[in-house]
């Protein structure tokens, strides 16, 4: 297994082992990244916070969100739209150790 995050004070954790890839962000660590987010904030200037006891109603909200139909493809779902962000990086890139252009 292999792990990936971008420092060791990121939220996210990716892990890879040779059956899946495993995206990871505990609880305490997802209300942070929303107190710290550039967007979060009310008409007011101040911030949103998460209701103390919440946390989970909260998270299953995102994990729903991630899974809900992309704004940017009709097709695809909001982590889908990621991953696919990710596939046009590895195809611009061109790593040929990973992919091969198709036969002509």
């Amino acid at each position: 297994m292999k792990t990936y995050q971008n420092d060791k004070k990121s939220a996210i954790k990716i892990t890879v082992d040779e059956q899946k890839i495993a995206i990871t962000i505990s609880l305490k660590d997802l209300k942070f990244l929303f107190r710290h987010s550039p967007n979060n904030e009310n008409e007011y200037g101040s911030p949103y916070r998460i209701i103390t006891g919440k946390e989970f109603e909260f998270a299953e909200y995102i994990a729903k969100q991630l899974d809900e139909q992309s704004d940017y493809n009709e097709n695809d779902i909001v982590i889908g739209h990621a991953i696919e962000e990710c596939f046009l990086k590895l195809m611009e890139d061109y790593v040929p150790e990973i992919i091969k252009y198709p036969k002509e």
